[in-house]
């Protein structure tokens, strides 16, 4: 499916790599001259990671966070609420896809009604694709809601809550994800998967470390393949069939060679969506009968494939330390990041979207660290979308249905964009930063200048096991290209105040706590007008929101791990005022009587234990409860709902030095409880799905 052009510059840019690595490979023998820099504490060495028992597996580990600011910064002073997915945590969890991952996670929120499009995945309330940011290695994927992702590929997965747009712009204006690639691999590791409801997965990965311990290697393939559930929704028309939680045979290329000053990652993906519904309006029946006499085929689904590569080099600037007394540390690095899409719809090519960005990152520490900044930004930008009206013609000149309400032009956009952020230590316990973000589009639809973002904070270490933090961030978000809209279009702006407290005494416990103050005005929302289409929007109301989010993990003996997390929103949806057909109307998000935003739980909760028995294999347990779930009924009435789920994973030891065996049971306690459906697919707002049934995999491991 992958056209030419997306085949001959992954092939040029695989060429460029094999020949960066092959002199590498060469040198396995270690030079006398050569010094290690030993490994930090939270670090593991590829010779103790096998020598590891279960028990050393279950130790509390906490990497540097690098997403926030584009830049390495310690856990405890970065200026984000944030939560570090571990390697081991993945594989304690049985994680498929981002939004389970993300269901664990506190001031996250997902229910298992639909995984196509992650749609469902809420942060603090908020719903959105076009609202959270994410990144492999600092690669920026402009399309999060279609990429599959592939847990045994990753060494850590940072969640940041709350506006991240300083350093990531609007595209990151609710959340952050950004996913570490495995460094633990020496050789070949292959993992499969074999589960019900037809599932099947495979991984082969292959690692190297060069003669500096920071330079290494890692590609992997990743296969996979999923059965969806068919069901009736409640609601008005009852004859539509929706097909949730399936993926079709789909595969993910994915790569990182870092080498001295030089580092590349390349993404290369085909995914093949099943659809959950007919998309193009409410007469489905007439779409399907017309896909089944053109394409003879009434199974709708969609596919993208992603080319995405990220070229990197570190500038040396040794020099300026030598001969400055003041300049503690100082790093440049240089960028590139060129994104392609293609999105399919039954074999029919309806969008596609090609990006490209130049830029730095610059971080720097001086007069005895006691200052620290980061600067960077896109030098210069292009992105490049193709004539989204094709969609609409194609769906109503062949099959009669509306999609979009007007057609919408190609746009070809230029951009640019700068931040820079520092911070001061006043005393050695205490540390004020600040930071602002600027952003220039010209072409496209808004053309403006924006101010992006901007950052507040002060942190505190009272003791050295406790680290308090206040944080205020802010960024706006303009409209996004398949938000139409009907009356004045701007940008709406997300607001939030942040107090949060680590306490970590030593390796066995650790405690976080966040509390938060976030409004969201001016807000990009549907309509609820009768006879608007499903994507007009209005610049109207918003959602302000105050709640607590919270985790902790505790080790009370070797062999045993507890841990537990979760939040707890109370949420207000507030009315705005809009000019529709020349007239002033009143907007605002969904919500109940109230004013509680709907689909928005109150609260979250994940709770779970793990046990190491005999040093022979390892028991995880974990529940996973969304509580109050505001919504309304087929008729109208004001409804709540729950869900409460609950996990099962066994895993062995390493058997014959190469060999692991787990077997994982995901959604064992699940009555079947119907929940409100939201999101991309709010048609469905009066009516509510079953979240997906009892799923199971056996896991073999191999690595040689």
């Amino acid at each position: 499916m992958f056209c030419p052009k997306i085949k001959r510059t992954f092939l040029i840019s695989h060429l460029l790599l094999l020949a960066l690595a092959l002199p590498s490979l060469a040198e396995t023998e270690q030079p006398d001259n050569v010094s290690i820099e030993q490994p930090k504490s939270n670090d593991v060495s590829v010779e103790q990671l096998e020598e590891m028992s279960l028990e050393d597996l279950l130790n509390i580990r906490i990497s540097d966070v690098t997403g926030v600011s584009k830049s390495k910064e310690s856990y405890k002073h970065v200026p984000m609420s944030v939560y570090t997915v571990e390697k081991e945590e993945l594989s304690r969890w049985g994680v498929r896809y981002l939004p389970e991952v993300l269901q664990r996670v506190p001031g996250f929120s997902f229910y298992n009604i639909d995984y196509y499009g992650q749609y469902g995945a809420m942060a603090r309330g908020l719903y959105s694709i076009w609202r959270f940011g994410y990144s492999i290695e600092l690669m920026k994927l402009p399309d999060y809601g279609h990429t599959i992702f592939a847990p045994n590929f990753y060494k850590s997965v940072e969640i940041a809550r709350g506006p991240s747009g300083l350093a990531w712009g609007s595209s990151a204006e609710a959340g952050l994800i950004n996913v570490n690639l495995r460094d633990d691999i020496e050789g070949t590791e292959v993992i499969m998967d074999f589960g019900n409801v037809g599932r099947v997965a495979t991984d082969v990965m292959f690692g190297h470390k060069f003669e500096n311990p920071e330079d290494n290697f890692f590609a992997g393939l990743h296969f996979e393949r999923q059965g969806f559930d068919v069901q009736q929704p409640a609601f008005d028309n009852s004859k539509e069939k929706w097909k949730v939680n399936g993926i079709n045979p789909s595969y993910m290329f994915l790569s990182r060679m870092k080498y001295k000053d030089f580092k590349i990652v390349t993404l290369l993906e085909h995914d093949d969506h099943v659809a959950p519904h007919s998309w193009y309006g409410t007469d489905s029946n007439a779409l399907q009968n017309a896909l089944e006499k053109e394409l003879g085929n009434i199974d709708f689904h969609d596919q993208m494939d992603i080319l995405s590569v990220r070229p990197e080099y570190h500038i040396p600037l040794g020099i300026l330390k030598e001969n400055n007394d003041f300049i503690n540390d100082i790093d440049l690095f240089l960028y590139l990041d060129y994104f392609k899409k293609q999105w399919w719809t039954n074999g029919i090519a309806v969008d596609s979207q090609r990006k490209i960005a130049s830029g730095f990152n610059l971080t720097s520490s001086m007069f005895s660290e006691r200052l620290n900044f980061n600067l960077g930004g896109d030098i210069w930008g292009q992105d490049r979308n193709s004539d989204p009206a094709f969609t609409s013609t194609w769906a109503k000149t062949n099959h009669g249905i509306d999609w979009y309400d007007k057609n919408l032009d190609a746009t070809s956009t230029n951009f640019f964009n700068y931040f820079g952020q520092a911070s001061y230590n006043i005393m050695d316990n205490l540390r004020i930063l600040g930071g602002a973000r600027i952003d220039f589009q010209k072409g496209g639809k808004p053309q403006e200048l924006m101010l992006g973002a901007s950052r507040l904070g002060l942190i505190y270490d009272p003791i050295s096991t406790l680290t308090l933090k206040y944080i205020f961030n802010t960024t706006n978000r303009r409209p996004q290209f398949n938000e139409v809209f009907e009356g004045d279009s701007t940008y709406e702006t997300l607001m939030a105040h942040d107090v949060i407290a680590i306490y970590k005494p030593n390796n066995d416990f650790q405690a976080d706590v966040t509390l938060f103050h976030q409004n969201l005005s001016n807000a990009i929302t549907r309509s609820s007008k009768t006879g608007q289409n499903f994507n007009t929007f209005f610049n109207a109301g918003g959602i302000q929101t105050i709640g607590g989010e919270w985790s902790l993990k505790y080790k009370p003996i070797n062999q045993l791990l507890l841990y537990c997390n979760g939040s707890y929103n109370d949420a207000r949806a507030l009315e705005g005022h809009s000019t529709v057909d020349g007239e002033d109307v009143i907007i605002s998000m969904p919500a109940n009587a109230f004013r509680q935003p709907l689909f928005v739980p109150a609260t979250t909760a994940f709770i779970g234990g793990e046990l190491a028995l005999f040093d022979l294999f390892s028991v995880n347990l974990a529940a996973r409860g969304i509580l109050s779930i505001p919504y309304f009924g087929v008729d109208n009435s004001e409804q709540k709902s729950n869900a409460v789920f609950l996990d099962l994973s066994l895993k062995t030891k390493k058997l014959w030095d190469h060999v692991t065996f787990s077997v994982v049971g995901l959604n064992l306690l699940n009555s079947q409880t119907r929940l409100p459906a939201f999101g991309e697919h709010s048609s469905n707002v009066n009516g509510t799905l079953a979240p997906e049934g009892f799923r199971t995999y056996a896991r073999v491991t191999f690595d040689f």
